[in-house]
Protein backbone atom coordinates (compact mmCIF):
# COMPACT_ATOMS: atom_id res chain seq x y z
CA UNK A 1 0.00 0.00 0.00
CA UNK A 2 1.05 3.36 -1.06
CA UNK A 3 1.05 5.88 1.91
CA UNK A 4 0.55 9.53 0.76
CA UNK A 5 1.07 13.47 3.25
CA UNK A 6 -2.37 14.84 2.06
CA UNK A 7 -0.71 18.39 3.66
CA UNK A 8 2.53 18.04 1.03
CA UNK A 9 2.85 21.31 -0.64
CA UNK A 10 -0.49 23.83 -1.15
CA UNK A 11 -2.54 20.44 0.86
CA UNK A 12 -5.63 20.46 -1.36
CA UNK A 13 -7.95 18.47 -2.69
CA UNK A 14 -5.70 18.25 -5.66
CA UNK A 15 -3.31 15.74 -3.57
CA UNK A 16 -6.31 13.65 -3.84
CA UNK A 17 -7.28 13.55 -6.72
CA UNK A 18 -3.75 12.65 -8.63
CA UNK A 19 -3.70 10.03 -5.71
CA UNK A 20 -6.94 8.29 -6.56
CA UNK A 21 -5.38 8.70 -10.34
CA UNK A 22 -2.36 7.33 -10.04
CA UNK A 23 -3.43 4.64 -7.68
CA UNK A 24 -5.81 3.38 -10.05
CA UNK A 25 -3.31 3.31 -13.36
CA UNK A 26 -1.21 1.39 -11.36
CA UNK A 27 -3.64 -1.06 -9.51
CA UNK A 28 -2.48 -0.70 -6.57
CA UNK A 29 -3.50 0.63 -2.76
CA UNK A 30 -3.64 3.91 -1.65
CA UNK A 31 -3.88 5.45 2.38
CA UNK A 32 -3.95 8.96 1.98
CA UNK A 33 -3.97 10.95 5.44
CA UNK A 34 -3.63 14.61 5.92
CA UNK A 35 -6.37 15.20 3.52
CA UNK A 36 -6.44 18.91 2.74
CA UNK A 37 -4.46 19.98 5.91
CA UNK A 38 -4.22 23.37 4.72
CA UNK A 39 -7.55 24.40 3.99
CA UNK A 40 -9.90 26.44 7.00
CA UNK A 41 -11.99 23.43 6.91
CA UNK A 42 -9.52 20.47 6.40
CA UNK A 43 -10.76 16.86 5.57
CA UNK A 44 -13.29 16.05 3.13
CA UNK A 45 -15.71 18.48 1.52
CA UNK A 46 -18.79 17.08 -0.44
CA UNK A 47 -16.87 18.17 -3.94
CA UNK A 48 -13.78 15.10 -2.38
CA UNK A 49 -16.37 12.93 -1.28
CA UNK A 50 -18.49 12.22 -4.62
CA UNK A 51 -14.47 11.76 -6.32
CA UNK A 52 -13.93 8.89 -4.13
CA UNK A 53 -17.41 7.35 -4.85
CA UNK A 54 -17.23 8.17 -8.47
CA UNK A 55 -13.78 6.04 -8.46
CA UNK A 56 -15.19 3.20 -6.05
CA UNK A 57 -18.07 2.78 -8.52
CA UNK A 58 -16.85 3.19 -12.12
CA UNK A 59 -13.22 1.24 -11.18
CA UNK A 60 -15.28 -1.53 -8.95
CA UNK A 61 -13.19 -0.47 -5.61
CA UNK A 62 -13.37 -0.80 -1.99
CA UNK A 63 -13.09 2.49 0.19
CA UNK A 64 -13.19 2.88 3.75
CA UNK A 65 -13.08 6.49 5.70
CA UNK A 66 -15.38 8.39 2.99
CA UNK A 67 -16.75 10.57 4.86
CA UNK A 68 -17.62 14.74 5.01
CA UNK A 69 -15.16 15.98 7.16
CA UNK A 70 -12.58 12.82 7.04
CA UNK A 71 -8.76 13.36 7.09
CA UNK A 72 -7.99 9.76 6.38
CA UNK A 73 -9.38 7.14 3.63
CA UNK A 74 -8.18 4.22 1.81
CA UNK A 75 -8.78 2.74 -1.63
CA UNK A 76 -8.13 -0.54 -3.34
CA UNK A 77 -8.93 -0.28 -7.31
CA UNK A 78 -10.67 -2.64 -8.97
CA UNK A 79 -10.82 -3.11 -12.88
CA UNK A 80 -11.65 -0.28 -15.32
CA UNK A 81 -14.99 -0.93 -16.39
CA UNK A 82 -17.18 0.02 -19.23
CA UNK A 83 -20.83 1.32 -18.88
CA UNK A 84 -22.41 4.55 -18.51
CA UNK A 85 -22.24 6.49 -14.63
CA UNK A 86 -24.00 9.42 -13.00
CA UNK A 87 -22.07 11.10 -10.70
CA UNK A 88 -23.57 13.97 -9.02
CA UNK A 89 -21.24 16.45 -6.90
CA UNK A 90 -24.33 17.99 -5.51
CA UNK A 91 -22.57 21.40 -5.25
CA UNK A 92 -20.82 23.98 -7.19
CA UNK A 93 -17.61 21.65 -7.07
CA UNK A 94 -15.55 21.10 -10.52
CA UNK A 95 -16.52 18.75 -12.69
CA UNK A 96 -13.47 19.43 -14.88
CA UNK A 97 -11.53 18.78 -12.34
CA UNK A 98 -13.15 15.17 -11.53
CA UNK A 99 -12.99 14.68 -15.18
CA UNK A 100 -9.49 15.59 -15.22
CA UNK A 101 -8.50 12.78 -11.98
CA UNK A 102 -10.62 10.15 -13.71
CA UNK A 103 -9.51 10.19 -17.34
CA UNK A 104 -6.34 8.80 -16.94
CA UNK A 105 -7.71 5.50 -16.12
CA UNK A 106 -10.79 5.80 -18.16
CA UNK A 107 -8.44 5.41 -20.81
CA UNK A 108 -7.42 2.52 -20.32
CA UNK A 109 -10.87 0.75 -20.75
CA UNK A 110 -10.96 -1.60 -23.70
CA UNK A 111 -15.21 -0.87 -23.37
CA UNK A 112 -16.87 2.45 -24.08
CA UNK A 113 -17.36 4.37 -21.24
CA UNK A 114 -20.17 7.56 -20.69
CA UNK A 115 -19.67 9.29 -17.38
CA UNK A 116 -22.10 12.35 -16.89
CA UNK A 117 -21.01 14.63 -14.34
CA UNK A 118 -22.78 17.41 -12.34
CA UNK A 119 -22.05 19.89 -10.46
CA UNK A 120 -20.09 23.81 -11.80
CA UNK A 121 -18.63 23.60 -14.89
CA UNK A 122 -16.99 26.99 -14.68
CA UNK A 123 -15.12 28.05 -11.39
CA UNK A 124 -12.76 29.81 -9.32
CA UNK A 125 -9.59 27.12 -9.04
CA UNK A 126 -10.38 25.08 -11.63
CA UNK A 127 -10.13 24.07 -15.77
CA UNK A 128 -13.45 26.38 -17.29
CA UNK A 129 -15.76 24.09 -19.81
CA UNK A 130 -13.75 25.60 -22.59
CA UNK A 131 -10.45 25.17 -21.52
CA UNK A 132 -11.54 21.45 -20.58
CA UNK A 133 -13.06 21.06 -24.12
CA UNK A 134 -11.35 22.86 -26.54
CA UNK A 135 -7.64 22.42 -24.71
CA UNK A 136 -7.31 19.62 -22.64
CA UNK A 137 -9.09 17.41 -24.73
CA UNK A 138 -7.79 18.83 -27.51
CA UNK A 139 -4.44 17.74 -26.65
CA UNK A 140 -5.85 13.87 -25.90
CA UNK A 141 -7.01 13.37 -29.28
CA UNK A 142 -4.12 15.03 -31.09
CA UNK A 143 -1.85 12.02 -28.98
CA UNK A 144 -4.42 9.23 -30.30
CA UNK A 145 -6.91 8.77 -27.77
CA UNK A 146 -10.67 8.87 -28.16
CA UNK A 147 -12.38 11.17 -25.71
CA UNK A 148 -15.32 13.49 -26.03
CA UNK A 149 -17.50 15.23 -23.74
CA UNK A 150 -20.37 17.80 -24.52
CA UNK A 151 -21.88 20.50 -21.94
CA UNK A 152 -25.55 20.16 -21.68
CA UNK A 153 -25.67 22.84 -19.05
CA UNK A 154 -23.19 25.55 -17.15
CA UNK A 155 -22.77 25.80 -13.47
CA UNK A 156 -21.56 28.70 -11.37
CA UNK A 157 -21.26 29.18 -7.80
CA UNK A 158 -22.67 28.94 -5.28
CA UNK A 159 -25.51 26.40 -6.67
CA UNK A 160 -23.49 24.81 -9.40
CA UNK A 161 -26.36 23.00 -11.36
CA UNK A 162 -24.01 22.52 -14.65
CA UNK A 163 -23.98 19.15 -16.54
CA UNK A 164 -21.20 17.38 -18.70
CA UNK A 165 -20.76 14.19 -20.42
CA UNK A 166 -17.39 12.72 -21.01
CA UNK A 167 -17.44 9.46 -23.51
CA UNK A 168 -14.36 6.97 -23.65
CA UNK A 169 -14.61 5.46 -27.42
CA UNK A 170 -11.60 2.80 -27.50
CA UNK A 171 -9.89 1.36 -29.11
CA UNK A 172 -6.94 4.21 -28.72
CA UNK A 173 -3.97 4.50 -31.14
CA UNK A 174 -1.38 6.50 -28.47
CA UNK A 175 1.21 8.59 -30.45
CA UNK A 176 4.34 10.39 -29.28
CA UNK A 177 3.40 13.91 -29.12
CA UNK A 178 5.74 16.89 -29.51
CA UNK A 179 4.90 20.59 -28.34
CA UNK A 180 8.10 22.21 -27.69
CA UNK A 181 7.24 25.04 -30.04
CA UNK A 182 4.17 27.75 -29.57
CA UNK A 183 4.24 28.37 -33.55
CA UNK A 184 2.40 31.00 -35.00
CA UNK A 185 -0.71 32.22 -33.88
CA UNK A 186 -3.03 31.93 -36.53
CA UNK A 187 -6.48 33.06 -34.75
CA UNK A 188 -7.48 34.16 -31.32
CA UNK A 189 -10.73 32.85 -30.21
CA UNK A 190 -12.63 34.10 -27.72
CA UNK A 191 -15.50 33.01 -25.82
CA UNK A 192 -18.08 34.69 -23.55
CA UNK A 193 -20.52 33.49 -21.79
CA UNK A 194 -23.31 34.33 -19.31
CA UNK A 195 -26.34 33.48 -17.84
CA UNK A 196 -28.75 35.16 -15.42
CA UNK A 197 -27.22 38.24 -16.29
CA UNK A 198 -28.01 39.08 -19.82
CA UNK A 199 -26.24 38.46 -23.18
CA UNK A 200 -25.38 42.29 -23.12
CA UNK A 201 -22.47 41.23 -19.92
CA UNK A 202 -21.20 38.98 -22.62
CA UNK A 203 -20.84 41.11 -25.76
CA UNK A 204 -19.11 43.77 -23.60
CA UNK A 205 -16.51 40.75 -22.01
CA UNK A 206 -15.78 39.65 -26.18
CA UNK A 207 -15.83 43.42 -27.17
CA UNK A 208 -12.64 43.76 -24.45
CA UNK A 209 -11.21 41.19 -25.55
CA UNK A 210 -11.48 42.40 -28.90
CA UNK A 211 -9.25 45.02 -28.20
CA UNK A 212 -7.16 43.60 -26.13
CA UNK A 213 -6.12 41.46 -29.14
CA UNK A 214 -6.00 43.52 -31.67
CA UNK A 215 -3.88 43.17 -34.83
CA UNK A 216 -4.98 39.48 -34.32
CA UNK A 217 -7.38 37.70 -36.29
CA UNK A 218 -10.00 37.57 -33.58
CA UNK A 219 -13.13 35.54 -33.80
CA UNK A 220 -15.73 35.46 -31.14
CA UNK A 221 -18.40 33.26 -29.39
CA UNK A 222 -20.93 35.03 -27.77
CA UNK A 223 -23.88 32.85 -25.70
CA UNK A 224 -26.25 32.92 -23.14
CA UNK A 225 -27.97 30.52 -21.21
CA UNK A 226 -29.71 29.50 -18.14
CA UNK A 227 -29.28 28.40 -15.00
CA UNK A 228 -29.68 27.81 -11.25
CA UNK A 229 -26.88 30.23 -10.45
CA UNK A 230 -26.07 33.12 -12.48
CA UNK A 231 -22.70 34.08 -13.34
CA UNK A 232 -20.48 34.65 -16.41
CA UNK A 233 -16.57 33.58 -17.94
CA UNK A 234 -14.74 34.52 -21.04
CA UNK A 235 -11.86 32.02 -22.40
Amino acid sequence: MIEIDGSWGEGGGQILRASLSLATLRGVSVRIRNIRASRPNPGLAPQHLAVLKAFKEIFSGSLQGAYIGSKTVVFTPGEVRGGRYVVDIGTAGSTTLLAHALLPALLRSEKDVQVILRGGTDTRWAPTWIHFSEVFLYTLRRAGYSVEAEVRRRGFYPRGGGEIVVSVNPPHSPRPLSMTSPGEVKEVRVYSYTQGIGRDVAKRMAHSAEEFFKGFNVRSVVEEGRGVSPGAVID
